[in-house]
């Protein structure tokens, strides 16, 4: 923390303001992991300015991204689609694939959380669409993995059938993508997810 204040003072003091802002993204991160969210989201939106000013399109996008994120975390979920959906028309005017399946995928997590179930799958499948064609296979089963545990979650209020079997489906598959491209870091969250498809489905 107090490096990373130093270093923002010494960015603010030589009018470095890509620097600043950088630091200020950081600081955030930091108070928003030791609770303090209104200074969290004081970075945050100091962060956003200097790009918005300074033209930086992908910094923008970030900083929508992480108000976002601690948004969601308070629970306050229609302030955090409006950013992740503003954060989503950025990256897809700078064509930037990763950042566009992120956001769905962020978007997907908040719409499930609103009960709007359909359209929640349907983005984080849109979301699954651009992780495979880039060929980012970590964040390929992840998405897999999420997608199996919403249907799990469906399956239990409404078409048990249909929902069970395209979550095995979907579980499956990601477990033979992790498999296969070694990605140890989730096989466990992979398997203990058809732990659950077994509990609820079978």
């Amino acid at each position: 923390m107090k490096f990373l204040e130093d270093a923002l003072a010494i960015e603010q003091e030589l009018g470095r303001k890509e620097g600043e802002a950088r630091h200020l993204l950081n600081l955030g991160i930091v108070f928003q992991q030791q609770g303090k969210f209104k200074k969290a989201m004081k970075c945050y939106n100091d962060t956003l300015i200097i790009h918005k000013e300074y033209g930086s399109k992908e910094g923008e996008a970030a900083a929508l991204v992480n108000i976002g994120l601690l948004f969601k975390f308070q629970g306050k979920l229609e302030e955090a689609l409006q950013f992740h959906q503003k954060a989503l028309a950025i990256h897809k005017k700078l064509k930037y694939k990763d950042g566009e399946a992120a956001d769905l995928e962020n978007i997907s997590l908040i719409l499930y959380d609103q009960g709007k179930y359909e359209e929640a799958l349907k983005s984080l499948k849109m979301s699954f669409d651009i992780f495979d064609r880039l060929g980012i296979h970590i964040k390929s089963a992840v998405t897999l993995r999420n997608l199996g545990l919403m249907h799990i979650k469906l399956a239990e209020k409404k078409q048990w059938e249909k929902n069970c079997k395209l979550a095995k489906d979907y579980l499956e598959l990601a477990s033979k993508i992790a498999m296969r491209e070694e990605i140890y870091e989730i096989i466990d969250s992979i398997q203990e997810t058809l732990e659950l498809l077994r509990l609820i489905c079978y």
